[in-house]
């Protein structure tokens, strides 16, 4: 986890096959702000929280 100057860590992620990035935000004020995003999706989905 990378932080970031607004109180976020920002963390990519590589599955075991190594195709799929994920981009995951933290807000470390708020235990459940968590957000993962595709890097690699160009389906417009919106992200989604696990």
């Amino acid at each position: 986890m990378s932080p970031t100057t607004d109180g976020e860590s920002v963390m990519s992620a590589i599955d075991d096959d190594g195709t799929t990035r994920r981009l995951i935000i933290a807000d470390l004020d708020q235990d459940d702000a968590w957000i993962a995003m595709r890097l690699d999706d160009t389906g417009g989905r919106k992200p989604t929280a696990p």
